[in-house]
């Protein structure tokens, strides 16, 4: 089964700044980036399969859409995070 393409770029970026005059102790700002292109995500919708239990037996129900095979929707966003960290 051939599905659409999946693109995902993420990126994340530091910095240190010692504090005092101990090598050990550092103040630590980071940003990081979910998805920074912002591609949309294609996915299938369309066609729904749904599972039945009746008296402990399984049956199988589609439900068919006018948009079956077709990439209709489009899911992802950016997520940005932003974090402070002391390491002492």
């Amino acid at each position: 089964m051939k599905g659409p393409g999946f693109q995902n770029h993420d990126l994340s970026i530091f910095k240190n700044w010692q504090i005092g005059t101990a090598e050990d102790r550092k103040l630590q700002f980071r940003v990081s980036f979910y998805n920074i292109l912002n591609h949309p995500l294609p996915f299938f919708s369309g066609q729904e399969t749904r599972l039945n239990f009746t008296d402990g037996v399984m049956t199988e129900e589609t439900i068919e859409q006018d948009n079956v095979g077709r990439t209709a929707l489009k899911r992802g966003r950016r997520i940005m995070q932003f974090a402070v960290k002391y390491m002492f």
